[in-house]
């Protein structure tokens, strides 16, 4: 088509050097013709193809490639003693998940002297990397890196109430992390992971759906589960 365009501009051009008055009278047709214009109006065709997305070389999947709106708040508790660990996701990037968090737990009737109740708590942050797809609904990470303030056991009384420093429980042990995504194959989760998910999504043991309706990070190492929804 293109060359066809071509050919008949210059068919006029060559009639517009014989001069006289048809070839001013086709002057502007053969011009909008060579420049790819249409003498009846509308949008011309072109065979120059349109350039590619550009597709990155490695399988990196960046966090927000992979969920393009997840969630940055998971919580692991088993709604039995007021006990909860929350974790924040604070940063992204190519080589880590950033995050912060805040484990609680209190004995009001555990006393001592000096003091009527006691503050379990922990204060921690870190990092997941090594960021790998499995299939379309699951992502494994590795934790990299994790620290927190007080030493377990460095304790102090404060308004008649004992702080009790611990460890982040749901993360203190964990190496590899599985970040499972709405639709998972419930099937495919373990027994620990599903009896943790359970009650913070008001299902049982024995009425469980066939797909994951919320975000699941699943501590592998010790069977515990954080979730999270929409």
């Amino acid at each position: 088509m293109a060359m066809a365009t071509s050919i008949t501009g210059l068919l006029l051009l060559l009639l517009l050097t014989q001069g006289g008055k048809l070839g001013k009278l086709l002057l502007p047709i053969a011009v909008l013709i060579l420049a790819g214009g249409s003498v009846f109006g509308g949008s011309s065709s072109s065979s120059v193809a349109e350039a590619a997305p550009y597709e990155s070389e490695d399988e990196y999947i960046s966090p927000y490639d992979m969920i393009d709106v997840m969630p940055t708040t998971f919580s692991f508790s088993s709604g039995a003693g007021g006990w909860s660990t929350q974790l924040e996701v604070t940063e992204f990037s190519r080589e880590q998940i950033r995050f912060e968090g805040h484990y609680s737990d209190s004995d009001m009737g555990s006393g001592g002297d000096g003091y009527s109740g006691t503050i379990y708590f922990c204060d921690f942050d870190g990092a997941f990397g090594e960021i790998e797809k499995v299939d379309d609904y699951t992502y494994r990470l590795v934790l990299q890196e994790i620290g927190w303030e007080y030493a377990e056991g460095d304790s102090w009384v404060e308004d008649e109430i004992l702080h009790y420093p611990t460890t982040p429980y749901g993360l203190a042990d964990a190496y590899e992390v599985m970040l499972y995504l709405p639709g998972h194959p419930t099937a495919d989760l373990t027994e620990d992971c599903l009896s943790w998910i359970c009650m913070p999504q008001g299902w049982s043991m024995d009425n469980i759906p066939d797909q994951l309706e919320c975000y699941v990070l699943y501590n592998v190492n010790e069977g515990l589960a954080f979730t999270a929804f929409d």
